[in-house]
């Protein structure tokens, strides 16, 4: 075959690769919001906070037993070869122990939450969900290690397929929260065994490690301690705990200050935006992040590329989303979870201020991901975390529920900031490229804000009066018109560059 067809079918290769994880997380997106809609429609408020709160914290606590171990696996694979087996069974060790450490903690604390009783049983049902996530993304990354992102799709979309059958057929038997409690951790079992059955795999060194040839008679010595294994996953798994605790504690937060119903209310504005943040997510740490591991040892080019056009169109989408969500929030979320959740679009409304933000911070991010520079984001990530705690007992203490989503934005808005300054500083390949039009996406970013929260004013007081909606149809319309004609003429070129 000629280096033209072959580079020709590598493009053709890669087009695929991402159709079918984007087509594949469209459906589970899909199933996941309609989960998200039976379980609000079909329980209680309370009911649906409890169950909310408790799957909220098994999931933050399953973060930090997976403890970087996928991320970690790419990296060592994508720089050392075959070599990086050797990390393979001390980082397995390192799971099972911090697991075994976290549902300790979590069986005793329970015990003493000021939460409800349902939030307490469910939490204890749920330790099965929080071994599954244990495992989730060290078996993700063996897909990713042979870029079958087909079986990688697939594997993702069971999550959440399995979880919708539990609550479909919920809604038709009219069972109570308790089944649908079991069901989910039955669900968590049936994907321990097939994360297990993945990871054995690479354990046995019968996978297809893309980039390396097979693994042969090859003797693999140098096999490290327990030790040198969790200071070498540190950084990695710090990301994960900081992110999850910066994402997603103020959940948790509000069930213990203000109560089960609160949680409700505020969840589902964050189910709304987790669908928008699930494509993003799944395209950076499904297929880009594994290929930034290789760019940013022999790559400036596309570094750069990935900095300069790459934070232009995802600001550029976000600012656009944001509108959008913001726009539709007062009809959409009591049109699809009911009237009892309509105080929801208001705490949505706030919450799209954050989506360019997350957007700019998932492409920065992925720069910070090779080894020198994931120690510093792991410090940013911290200083999230910590932001976040705070201001969410204090704001939640002043404004309820509302000062969740006040929290979250200010937390969002800081570690966008420290990516930005981290990039530019610590970077090589980003110090010398100069990223263009900065002042004006800043000024249409603090417009779109401004525009967002002046909606918000106008809806949360009643004004009804159809000409303080003129000038949000008016501004919003310049400001996706000014956006687009910034990107327009290098988007399709960049994303060519990028991608291929």
């Amino acid at each position: 075959m000629s280096l033209k067809k072959k580079l020709a079918s590598s493009k053709n290769k890669n087009i695929l690769d991402i159709s079918v994880l984007w087509i594949s997380q469209f459906g589970a997106v899909g199933i996941a919001f309609f989960t998200q809609l039976l379980l609000a429609r079909i329980l209680k408020v309370e009911d649906y906070g409890s169950f909310t709160s408790a799957i909220n914290i098994v999931t933050i606590l399953g973060g930090a037993a997976a403890f970087g171990a996928g991320s970690n696996w790419l990296r060592a694979f994508g720089v050392e070869g075959w070599k990086a087996h050797r990390w393979v069974r001390p980082t397995i060790k390192i799971n099972l122990i911090i697991a075994s450490i976290v549902i300790v903690g979590l069986l005793v604390s329970t015990y003493y939450m000021s939460v409800s009783d349902s939030t307490k049983i469910l939490t204890i049902i749920f330790i099965s969900i929080l071994l599954s996530l244990t495992f989730s993304t060290a078996a993700e990354a063996v897909y990713q290690l042979e870029e079958k992102y087909q079986k990688l799709s697939l594997l993702k979309f069971s999550v959440q397929g399995l979880r919708f059958l539990v609550v479909l057929t919920a809604s038709f038997i009219g069972a109570n929260l308790l089944f649908i409690g079991i069901g989910y951790a039955f669900g968590a079992f049936i994907l321990i065994y097939v994360y297990f059955r993945i990871i054995k795999r690479l354990y046995k060194r019968k996978v297809e490690l893309k980039g390396h040839a097979p693994y042969g008679n090859r003797t693999i010595n140098d096999i490290p301690s327990i030790k040198t294994a969790f200071k070498y996953l540190l950084p990695y798994g710090s990301t994960i705990v900081f992110y999850s605790i910066y994402f997603q504690s103020n959940i948790f937060i509000i069930g213990l200050m203000s109560g089960e119903e609160s949680v409700a209310l505020y969840n589902v504005a964050f189910t709304i935006l987790n669908v928008i943040y699930l494509f993003p997510t799944t395209f950076y740490q499904s297929y880009l992040i594994p290929k930034v591991h290789r760019w940013g040892e022999n790559n400036e080019e596309k570094m750069s590329l990935l900095f300069k056009q790459g934070s232009k169109i995802v600001l550029t989408i976000g600012i656009i989303i944001m509108l959008a969500v913001a726009g539709c929030a007062s009809f959409v979320v009591p049109l699809l979870f009911g009237e009892r959740y309509a105080e929801a679009s208001l705490i949505l409304m706030l919450l799209s201020i954050t989506i360019p933000f997350r957007l700019l911070c998932n492409n920065l991010g992925s720069i910070l991901v090779t080894e020198k520079h994931v120690v510093k984001k792991a410090y940013y990530q911290m200083t999230g975390a910590i932001v976040s705690i705070v201001l969410n007992v204090v704001f939640i203490n002043l404004w309820g529920v509302y000062g969740a989503a006040f929290a979250t934005i200010i937390t969002e808005f800081i570690v966008m900031l420290l990516f930005i300054i981290g990039v530019n500083s610590y970077v090589p390949a980003i110090k010398n490229h100069k990223w263009k039009n900065t002042k004006k996406f800043t000024n249409l970013l603090l417009v779109t804000t401004l525009l967002v929260v002046y909606y918000f004013y106008v809806l949360s007081n009643n004004v009804t009066a159809f000409g303080f909606f003129i000038p949000i149809l008016v501004i919003g319309l310049f400001l996706i018109y000014s956006l687009v004609k910034l990107i327009k003429n290098d988007l399709i070129i960049s994303v060519k560059k990028l991608l291929l």
